[in-house]
Order: structure tokens, then C-alpha cells, then sequence
């Protein structure tokens, strides 16, 4: 898989939102309110529910708790920050395999450290005044 120097393919996007759901549990487990771009709202949407059907607008706000079930499965942090990550400043190609484990590992530390989503607001657009 082709990445582009400076571009961000959906396995960066789902490891920025893994990186995050762990840095907020290594500060404190229990409720949050994310109001964030797109991207990061949807990664934990698909992951939760297993897709995303739906087109989330930036802007909006989910309320999440995050797990208090300890995890060990963090070595495959380093090893993406290391391997993959780091070189996001130039082309990339990622093996069709590594995308594969290292997006399933992403999905599922999402998965096992967001005990739910409570509520999602999705913020209106100014379409919608028209």
C-alpha cells in the first residue's frame, strides 16, 4: 500500500486514536467528553460497532468511558512508531500484512479499552438553516 509523503492513511489515523484512548487512561480511567475532528470520532465508532456507515461531520462531540480492565497489548505501539510512523514525512509503502496486523491490533485496543460510547452529537451544519 501506497501512502503518500505527508498523508495519512486510515492505519495512521486509527494509531493517533489508539495512542490517545492510551494516554487518557494512563492519566485516568472514566468518563470523557471528545470533541474532535472527524477522523479520530469515526476510528472509535468503526471500532466499537465494527463499521461506520455514517458520515461524521467535524465538530462533533461523543462522551466515552474509557475501560479500567488493565492492558498489556502495548508493544505494537513502539514497533509502528518505529517501523511506520515516523517516516510519515516521506513515501510510504506498508506491506498489505502489516496494514492487516497492525490495524486489527489499533481496532482492537480500541475496542477493549472504550467500555462505550454513551451519546454522540453531531454538530449542525449551516446547510441545514437553508
Amino acid at each position: 500500500m501506497y501512502i503518500a509523503p505527508m498523508g495519512e492513511c486510515w492505519l495512521d489515523i486509527k494509531y493517533r486514536s489508539a495512542k490517545f484512548i492510551r494516554q487518557l487512561k494512563e492519566d485516568r480511567e472514566g468518563n470523557y467528553v471528545i470533541f474532535s475532528h472527524a477522523a479520530f470520532i469515526s476510528s472509535c465508532l468503526s471500532a466499537m460497532n465494527n463499521s461506520c456507515k455514517e458520515t461524521i461531520p467535524h465538530g462533533t462531540m461523543i462522551f466515552l468511558t474509557i475501560s479500567q480492565k488493565p492492558n498489556d497489548i502495548l508493544s505494537l505501539f513502539d514497533d509502528y512508531q518505529e517501523k511506520i510512523y515516523k517516516y510519515h514525512t516521506k513515501e510510504r509503502i506498508i506491506s498489505i500484512d502489516d496494514y492487516n496486523k497492525y490495524f486489527s491490533f489499533f481496532n482492537d485496543y480500541l475496542r477493549s479499552n472504550i467500555d462505550e460510547i454513551n451519546y454522540k452529537f453531531i454538530i449542525p451544519t449551516l446547510e441545514e438553516e437553508f
